[in-house]
């Protein structure tokens, strides 16, 4: 969107990147707020934005890059279940109902928002549409 000229540097992940940007290596990293946060907390790195398209609750002083100049800009990690093609409707609707039953238990609210982690939920269709818009906003050939 910037044309900005980076190098990519293909850390085996967060746990290695830290430490680089830490140290002064590399100018940048992009990791999930899970475990940047209490890097950032602790005054080890800088949040320069959230890159998705509201502020986290997590963080509400961190702007989005959206906010930063950069409208269209939208990156997130999200997650969902799975289940092969062929299982029958019936088992994919309970496991949904009990993916959601358990995902509305304070326990597990507790634990996301201590995590600072977005619950979205939504039904199967909706998941299925979600996965389709998404796939679209991928480079070709990803998928």
């Amino acid at each position: 969107m910037t044309d900005t000229n980076m190098t990519h540097v293909p850390y085996a992940g967060s746990g290695q990147s830290f430490p680089s940007v830490i140290a002064g290596e590399t100018q940048l990293t992009f990791a999930n707020m899970l475990q940047a946060m209490p890097l950032v907390k602790a005054g080890r790195l800088k949040a320069l934005g959230v890159t998705s398209n509201q502020r986290s609750w997590a963080a509400p002083e961190v702007p989005t890059i959206a906010e930063s100049g950069f409208p269209d800009f939208e990156a997130i990690t999200w997650y969902g279940a799975l289940a092969p093609a062929k299982t029958p409707r019936e088992i994919v609707a309970l496991l949904s109902a009990e993916i959601t039953r358990i995902m509305n238990t304070p326990e597990v609210k507790a634990q996301l928002f201590t995590l600072g982690v977005d619950s979205m939920g939504g039904s199967p269709a909706q998941f299925s549409v979600y996965i389709r818009d998404e796939s679209h906003r991928l480079p070709a050939g990803v998928i």
